[in-house]
């Protein structure tokens, strides 16, 4: 089959789906499918993968499958993050249990894909840790003040909202721990874009898990987690104990690349996407 994978490009933010680009590619060309790639083209032959959707949901091809990568909450939905009529007229394919489950009440075929693991994704280099705590991604209110307490406790932190690539990569292998939480509190899926991309990279992670949220348990173990309220003293812990911080993750890889991107292709190419 021929696949083509497609970003909706617009803004440098955007840049941050290139891993799980990467991944899917990979995989698809692993499997023996022809896979070209291109930003903000679309091809009339095969299937286009596309990513970003929202950014144009008009310019997609009817033979297109939508890689929905945003949590379905009411914000997202209401600013056009999530076009729910546009979303209509795809297969869906979304790494969320729970977003599926949303997805699907709005009358979205949506599949489950969760984002798995090829060896490509491994390629941060080691770096001396000369600092303790990272954070990237939007710079929201509930964010910006776990990272304020923390540099206020004599912490070396840096956050960031416009750093990708290798800078990006660079400043995760400084980290003794790279910060995950929610940008918002209604969120309630792991940010598993992001926290993918660690787990190959053997990074130590401190991540957001509160109830009710959508926590892939194949991770367990593999990442500190804590509510939001206790984030701080998570990361205070993860950071006291050297030895735990790096089992923690070099458990948290090992148990990442037993999640074969290839299989979890292989089991939805081809079958009915609307299939519980």
């Amino acid at each position: 089959m021929n696949f083509h994978l497609a970003l909706v490009y617009k803004c440098p933010a955007d840049e941050c789906f290139r891993e799980v680009m990467l991944t899917v590619g990979v995989a698809l060309h692993r499997l023996g499918h022809t896979v070209t790639w291109g930003d903000n083209l679309f091809r009339t032959d095969g299937t286009n993968i596309v990513f970003c959707f929202w950014r144009n949901p008009h310019a997609a091809p009817p033979n297109s499958i939508i890689y929905n990568l945003e949590p379905i909450v009411p914000e997202r939905v209401a600013d056009g993050r999530v076009p729910l009529q546009e979303l209509r007229r795809f297969p869906v394919w979304d790494y969320s249990p729970q977003n599926v489950a949303e997805l699907r009440s709005h009358g979205i075929c949506a599949t489950c894909v969760p984002i798995g693991y090829v060896p490509e994704l491994t390629r941060i280099k080691p770096q001396k840790e000369d600092l303790d705590v990272f954070l990237y991604g939007a710079l929201t209110e509930r964010r910006i003040t776990v990272i304020q307490t923390l540099g206020a406790l004599g912490l070396k932190v840096f956050a960031s909202q416009s750093v990708y690539g290798a800078k990006r990569d660079a400043l995760i292998a400084r980290a003794r721990v790279v910060l995950n939480l929610h940008s918002e509190s209604a969120i309630r899926a792991l940010e598993t874009v992001r926290i993918s991309y660690l787990l190959a990279n053997q990074r130590a992670i401190v991540t957001e898990l509160n109830e009710g949220d959508d926590f892939p348990e194949a991770y367990r173990g593999g990442l500190f987690d804590s509510s939001y309220q206790g984030l701080v003293d998570t990361t205070l812990l993860a950071l006291g104990d050297d030895d735990q911080r790096r089992n923690v993750a070099q458990r948290g890889f090992e148990l990442f690349s037993q999640l074969d991107e290839c299989e979890i292709l292989q089991s939805v190419i081809g079958e009915n996407t609307c299939a519980a």
